[in-house]
């Protein structure tokens, strides 16, 4: 494989945010004939084709979705070289990266203990991402991130871990729902329910297979969903009951659905990771303290 162009990268990279040649080659501002000669030029040098056609579109071939799960990292990384730029040009402070999975990120959690953090430092400037939980290690060891915050466990041998809270799964039901006159919710109660739950790539789902098995009341599965905030969404439409960590139920308007603890327990930690060969920075150290302490409060509606 000969050395890859930048040039080849980026318009690899509009291709796949836009579908087509056409529509990169005017984010590109480049003609359409162009682009395709580079995506051309591009997979002569890897040796397989990323996109089959059809019709005008372009869509990922099975080898060029694996080609862009491993790069999608170094892209976001050239993306951001004008801004390390003009930090430079400007004698501007580096910003902490904070990437966070769709639990922490998208409930109360994150967006509270970093308006904290910004009080403690006002003058910080931050770059926060989301980040899947299969990707997010490689995203911190490609230095895409100064910091993750992820679910446990973690298992790159070039990370750090620091827990800073382990909660439980809860129970999610309908407002209204004759279930909730129950305290307590456990997988016989679920039997005859209409289960929506996120699919087997998440840990909760995984946990909670184990936890269904073990109690011997494998359930029938109406809804699967990408996230566990995808699920609390549905449950809070009528849709079905559900199981959820529950960071993800704090990320919904309260009122819509009603949360219950989960018997057997379905136990869940989270973790801030960071590069082995780097010092943990004060700034990072003063956010999962932050994290900890608001983590330790925080109830699902």
């Amino acid at each position: 494989m000969k050395n890859l162009r930048i040039r080849q990268l980026k318009a690899y990279q509009a291709i796949v945010s836009t579908g087509s040649a056409t529509a990169a080659a005017e984010m590109l501002s480049l003609t359409q004939p162009a682009v395709s000669r580079i995506l051309a030029s591009l997979e002569a040098d890897l040796g397989f084709q990323l996109f089959e056609r059809r019709g005008r579109h372009l869509v990922h071939s099975d080898k060029g979705r694996k080609f862009f799960r491993m790069i999608e990292a170094t892209l976001t990384g050239l993306d951001a070289l004008p801004g390390i730029v003009e930090d430079i040009r400007l004698e501007r402070g580096s910003p902490l990266r904070i990437s966070a999975i769709g639990p922490l990120l998208f409930s109360t959690l994150v967006p509270s203990a970093l308006r904290q953090f910004q009080s403690v430092y006002p003058d910080l400037r931050l770059k926060v991402n989301w980040v899947d939980r299969l990707d997010i290690e490689d995203w911190i060891v490609n230095q895409n991130s100064d910091i993750g915050l992820t679910l446990m466990p973690v298992e790159h041998p070039l990370l750090d871990a620091h827990e800073f809270v382990s909660v439980n799964a809860v129970a999610l039901l309908p407002e209204g729902h004759a279930l909730t006159g129950k305290s307590i919710i456990g997988p016989s109660d679920f039997r005859d329910e209409r289960l929506i739950i996120p699919n087997r790539r998440t840990r909760l789902r995984q946990l909670a297979d184990k936890c269904m098995l073990e109690a011997k009341h494998p359930l029938p599965i109406a809804i699967e969903t990408s996230t566990a905030i995808a699920s609390c969404h549905l449950v809070a439409a009528g849709m079905g009951v559900g199981i959820s960590d529950p960071f993800s139920a704090t990320g919904i308007r309260q009122g819509r659905f009603v949360v219950r603890p989960w018997q057997p327990t379905i136990r869940m930690s989270y973790a801030a990771i960071w590069l082995k060969s780097r010092t943990l920075s004060e700034r990072s150290a003063t956010l999962i303290e932050i994290l900890r302490n608001i983590a330790g409060t925080l109830r699902p509606p």
